[in-house]
C-alpha cells in the first residue's frame, strides 16, 4: 500500500545523511578557520535562524551517553510561568566539535547582567571552566520533550530526561519568543530530532 509522506526510517536516514554533509562541510569550514577558536567559529556559523536550528538538531542528533563525559540531562523548569528547560549532553562528531567528545549546556539566559541573552550553549571543559555563546538573542523559552528508547511512538514523551548510561530515542524541542509568534519562522517551528546513539 503506497502511502504519502516519509516514514521514520526514511526520516532518521535522511537526517543521518544531511548531518554526515553538514559534517563534511563545517570540517572544511573548519580547517580553513585555522587557529580561531571554537567559539569564535562557532559565532560566525550561527548567523541565522536557518544555522541555529540546524546546529540545535545537529547537536541533539549526536549526542551520546555511556562514556567518561558521556550524559545526556534535560532539565524540565519553569521561571515566571515560561518554560525554561535546561539540556546537558555529550556530543562528539558534531561541529564545530568534530574531533572529540565535548559536554554542552542549552539554555536560557535573561540575566541583564551577563554579555549573553537568549538561547546560550556553554562549552563545559574538561578543566571545569565553562565557555558561554549567545546563539540566538530572540529565543526567551524552550520546553523540551523526550522519547524513551523502548516506547512506541503512540506514547507520551517524557518531559525531563536524566542518565549517563542512556540517550532518548527522540527529543523535541520548541523554542518561544518573547512574545508569541515572535520568532522567525524556522525557530518557532517546534524541532524533532531523532538521537543516532544506539546507547
Amino acid at each position: 500500500m503506497n502511502r504519502p509522506g516519509m516514514t521514520l526510517v526514511e526520516t532518521a536516514v535522511a537526517m543521518m545523511v544531511a548531518a554526515f554533509v553538514i559534517l563534511i562541510g563545517f570540517g572544511a569550514l573548519g580547517h580553513a578557520l585555522g587557529a580561531r577558536s571554537s567559539l569564535t567559529r562557532m559565532q560566525d556559523l550561527l548567523s541565522g535562524s536557518s544555522a541555529v536550528r540546524q546546529s540545535l538538531l545537529t547537536w541533539l542528533t549526536a549526542a551520546e551517553a555511556g562514556s567518561a563525559i558521556g550524559v545526556f540531562i534535560g532539565e524540565d523548569r519553569e521561571i515566571a510561568g515560561k518554560p525554561d528547560d535546561v539540556l546537558t549532553l555529550a556530543v562528539s562528531h558534531a561541529p564545530p566539535f568534530a574531533h572529540h567528545q565535548t559536554l554542552i549546556r542549552l539554555r536560557i539566559d535573561r540575566d541583564d547582567r551577563t554579555a549573553e541573552r537568549g538561547l546560550v550553549v556553554d562549552v563545559l571543559g574538561r578543566d571545569g571552566q565553562v565557555k558561554s555563546q549567545e546563539i540566538a538573542a530572540d529565543v526567551m523559552g524552550m520546553d523540551a520533550h523526550f522519547l524513551a528508547r523502548d516506547a512506541d511512538v503512540a506514547q507520551p514523551w517524557l518531559a525531563s530526561w536524566n542518565s549517563s548510561v542512556h540517550t532518548p530515542r527522540a527529543v523535541r524541542l520548541h523554542l518561544f519568543g518573547k512574545e508569541p509568534a515572535s520568532l522567525p519562522p524556522l525557530l518557532d517551528f517546534p524541532i524533532l530530532a531523532i538521537v543516532t546513539s544506539t546507547q
